[in-house]
C-alpha cells in the first residue's frame, strides 16, 4: 500500500509542479503576486476543450494552443495592468483578484456553469508490482520533467534567461546596462502564463473543470513555490514533491481533507523558521 501512495504521489507532485511553474515564474521572479493564477490554468483547460472537443484536434494540437493563448493572455495582462503596479503589493493583489473574477464569469458565459470532462488522449496502464498507474499519469510525468528542463535551460542557458536573472536581481543597473527592461518583463509574464494555460491542459483529463475551479489549484501552487523558494525553480520542483507525496501518503492512510489540514499546518511551521523556503539562492 505504502508502494502505491507512493506512485500515486510521484502523479501528485507532477501536477503540482506543472501548475507551480508559472506561479515561481511570475511571483518567485517579478514577485508579482498573481490571484488570477487559478482562472489561467481554467482557461488553458478550456482552450484545450475547444480543440479537442469542438474543433476535433489532435491533443498535441491543443497543449500548444493552450501555450499560446494563455501566453499571449499574459503579454496583454502584463502591457496594460501590470506594468504599471511593480512594487505595489496591495494593488497587484486588489487588481489580479478583480481579473480572476472577470475571468470566471466571461467562462461562465461562452461555456456554462456545469462542470465538462475531457477523456484521457493516453489510454490503458502500466503494471508497477502491484500497483497499477495509468499511463497518462505517466505522460504527466514526463510533460512536467521536460518543461523543467526546458525552462532551466532558458533561464540558464540563454542570452534571454540572462537578462530575465538580470532584471529580477537589479532592474536600475540592468537598465543602465543597456537591457530593454519592459520587453523583458513582458516576456516573462507571458511565459509564466503560458506555463500555466499549459498546465490547465494536462490536468483536465484528470480533474472535471468549471469556470470556479481555479481556486482549488492557487492553494497549493502557491504553498509549493513558497515552501521550496521563490527565488529558485529547484526549490519549486522540492516543494511540489514534498506536498505532492505528503498528500498521496497521508491521504491512503487517513482521510483526504485530515490529510491536507496536516500538510498545510506544517508548512505553515517550516515557513515559521525557514521564511525564504527550503532553498535559497544566495545573492551578493
Amino acid at each position: 500500500m505504502l508502494v502505491t501512495y507512493i506512485i500515486n504521489g510521484l502523479m501528485t507532485a507532477a501536477s503540482l509542479l506543472m501548475l507551480s511553474m508559472g506561479m515561481a515564474i511570475i511571483f518567485g521572479i517579478m514577485n508579482v503576486v498573481n490571484l488570477a493564477h487559478g482562472e489561467l490554468i481554467i482557461i488553458g483547460a478550456y482552450v484545450s476543450y475547444t480543440m479537442i472537443e469542438i474543433l476535433r484536434l489532435p491533443f498535441a494540437i491543443a497543449l500548444i494552443s493552450s501555450f499560446v493563448v494563455t501566453a499571449i493572455l499574459g503579454m496583454i495582462i502584463e502591457k496594460i495592468i501590470i506594468k504599471k503596479l511593480y512594487g505595489k503589493v496591495a494593488e497587484t493583489l486588489l487588481v489580479t483578484y478583480a481579473l480572476s473574477m472577470i475571468f470566471q464569469q466571461v467562462i461562465k458565459l461562452i461555456y456554462g456553469a456545469g462542470y465538462i470532462h475531457l477523456e484521457s488522449p493516453v489510454t490503458g496502464a502500466v503494471k508497477v508490482g502491484k500497483t497499477i498507474m495509468p499511463k497518462y499519469y505517466i505522460c504527466i510525468i514526463i510533460v512536467a520533467i521536460a518543461m523543467f528542463v526546458v525552462t532551466l535551460l532558458l533561464f540558464n542557458k540563454t542570452k534571454l534567461g540572462m537578462q530575465i536573472r538580470a532584471v529580477s536581481q537589479n532592474r536600475t543597473m540592468a537598465a543602465c546596462l543597456g537591457v530593454n527592461v519592459k520587453k523583458i518583463d513582458t516576456l516573462t509574464f507571458a511565459y509564466g502564463a503560458g506555463l500555466t494555460g499549459l498546465a490547465g491542459c494536462i490536468i483536465a483529463p484528470i480533474n472535471s473543470i468549471s469556470p470556479f475551479a481555479g481556486a482549488n489549484y492557487i492553494t497549493d501552487s502557491f504553498m509549493a513555490v513558497v515552501l521550496g523558494g521563490v527565488d529558485t525553480l529547484f526549490g519549486t520542483v522540492v516543494g511540489a514533491s514534498i506536498i505532492g507525496e505528503s498528500n498521496a501518503v497521508i491521504g491512503g492512510f487517513m482521510d483526504t481533507v485530515f490529510a491536507e489540514m496536516i500538510v498545510v499546518f506544517a508548512v505553515v511551521i517550516i515557513i515559521r523558521f525557514r521564511p525564504k523556503g527550503l532553498i535559497v539562492k544566495e545573492r551578493r
